[in-house]
């Protein structure tokens, strides 16, 4: 860091970061509610055998408020994923470690918003 502008240098590994988060988040997220839940949802057939499609609960708190209860716990991980890559690329300025840092904070933040969305509804975790 001495005489070189970490944070103009850091922009390009940051956004790259970011994608490479997001790709992974929207393709992992239904399959990360199944494990903490155990509700069915999984990576290949996605909320089809989730337990939201039963006639009596208990209902996965995600998948049985809508969007936005789905999109809230989401959004929460990428505020999680995000904040995490911006401190490991800010204290190691290596891409693999911003990667390793964002999904440490996705899935943190996802245990995280499930235990308080499986709080609010009575869902037994």
């Amino acid at each position: 860091m001495c005489g070189v502008d970490w944070v103009s240098d850091m922009w390009p590994r940051l956004l790259i970061c970011f994608g490479i988060l997001l790709v992974v988040e929207a393709a992992t997220v239904t399959a990360y509610c199944g494990l903490l839940f155990g509700c069915g949802c999984t990576l290949m057939d996605g909320m089809t055998y989730c337990n939201v499609h039963n006639l009596r609960g208990p209902w996965c708190p995600w998948c049985s408020q809508g969007m936005l209860g789905f999109y809230v716990p989401f959004a929460a991980m990428t505020a999680g994923a995000f904040a995490a890559a911006w401190w490991g690329l800010r204290l190691r300025t290596r891409l693999w470690a911003g990667l390793l840092a964002g999904v440490a904070g996705y899935l943190s933040a996802g245990a995280a918003a499930a235990w308080i969305s499986a709080q609010r509804q009575g869902y037994p975790l």
